[in-house]
């Protein structure tokens, strides 16, 4: 099998030759601005609203769903991209 040491090794030299590639850098930036940004904005820290409180669960559900399609899509039809 491969040891920690070799599978980091890879993963390092596949993270730097993205970054060479046009247009990867831009893609890394905006995978981490949502990634910490989306959450941060879509839940609340306090979640009452005027009527009640926010359904946090519901919330949570439908942001993991809307990150489920295209994860299936590129996943189960390669044929699409």
């Amino acid at each position: 099998g491969l040891s920690v040491y070799d599978q980091t090794d890879n993963a390092q030299a596949k993270i730097k030759s993205a970054m060479r590639a046009t247009g990867y850098t831009d893609l890394l930036l905006l995978t981490v601005l949502l990634l910490f940004g989306i959450p941060i904005l879509a839940f609340p820290a306090s979640p009452q609203v005027n009527s009640g409180v926010l359904n946090l669960y519901e919330h949570f559900l439908g942001y993991a769903l809307g990150f489920m399609t295209p994860y299936i899509a590129r996943t189960q039809l390669p044929g699409l991209y």
